[in-house]
């Protein structure tokens, strides 16, 4: 698959990532890349002695994110408007740190981009979170070194001890019935589902009840929790 840039100028860079191709420009990718321009001249500078002719080719089958990220960020160095969004803001965040589009470069460029609206979008909602969160389960370790998940898992907990009134509770398992009250576990939340040991507080005397009630006791030992927001408590 091979994807172009709308421009008449030639293109004089191919860029690989997985099986698609990016026909792109040397210049606007340098201009705001720092490991663009170094792997372009590292690679100019072999190709000029085998064929001066020859656009550059870069393989980047490495970038976090994959070519859907990339490709954002390439947008991004052509001047395009990207929309940064809860589904894309961790694989761009990603490959802007992969691709090293720092201040150094260009004031303004795509890591200070994304880690603003990280900052002050998703962190500020419990959607967004949840949602960035579930995402970088295929951006390891860049999701972990760059703190995304620490920073979503944080801002998840604290809001649910801020607002325990916004967040539902839903249980599977036997005798998982506590009447609303969230459960003595832990984990994370936002339809993501986490395993935790719960324990009654006083079996004995929960023992002793059931057999009042002529009732067989089953302790419960264990119990899956899938924790959900309400919609109006979503942001």
């Amino acid at each position: 698959m091979s994807r172009y840039v709308n421009s008449d100028i030639p293109s004089d860079l191919l860029v690989k990532v997985g099986d698609v191709s990016f026909h792109l420009h040397k210049y606007p990718m340098i201009s705001r890349s720092g490991r663009m321009s170094r792997v372009i001249y590292e690679t100019a500078s072999v190709a000029a002695v085998a064929d001066p002719d020859t656009a550059a080719a870069v393989g980047l089958d490495d970038v976090p994110g994959g070519a859907d990220s990339f490709e954002l960020a390439a947008r991004f160095c052509y001047g395009m408007a990207v929309d940064l969004t809860a589904a894309n803001i961790s694989g761009l965040r990603c490959a802007a740190e992969y691709l090293e589009m720092t201040e150094d470069l260009e004031e303004g460029n795509l890591i200070f981009k994304t880690e603003a609206f990280l900052s002050y979008v998703v962190l500020s909602s419990w959607r967004d979170s949840i949602v960035v969160l579930k995402s970088c389960e295929g951006l390891s370790p860049w999701a972990e070194n760059l703190q995304i998940v620490r920073r979503c898992s944080e801002s998840i907990a604290w809001k649910a001890c801020a607002n325990p009134r916004g967040v539902r509770w839903a249980y599977t398992g036997a005798g998982a019935t506590t009447g609303g009250r969230p459960p003595r576990a832990t984990g994370t939340a936002g339809g993501l589902v986490v395993r935790g040991r719960v324990r009654a507080p006083d079996r004995s005397l929960r023992a002793r009840r059931h057999r009042h009630q002529g009732q067989r006791y089953q302790p419960l030992n264990h119990a899956v929790i899938n924790l959900s927001i309400s919609s109006a408590s979503s942001s």
